[in-house]
């Protein structure tokens, strides 16, 4: 990530400051992550190992973003059963 870009307005002369560093997602470690999703933290990690559920690894450990904990969860949302 480098530093917010400074930029001179060209009709007045002072300097205007652009932030063109993407954001930074909101990480969670797997216990957590669980803990947000109300499943396990294995379940998680199965899924990681899967690539289902994208990750960090920062570490030893497992980091999820939140958009990803709630991306993935909307993947599997199953709209109904089949009749038994």
């Amino acid at each position: 990530m480098g530093r917010p870009a400074i930029k001179f307005d060209i009709h007045k002369d002072v300097p205007v400051i652009r932030d063109d560093t993407p954001e930074f997602p909101d990480l969670m470690p797997l216990t957590e992550a669980a803990e947000f999703m109300k499943c396990s933290a294995r379940h998680l990690r199965d899924a990681i190992v899967r690539g289902d559920l994208p990750h960090f690894k920062i570490g030893r450990g497992y980091k999820v973003a939140r958009k990803d904990l709630i991306d993935y969860a909307l993947s599997r949302r199953v709209a109904h059963h089949a009749p038994r």
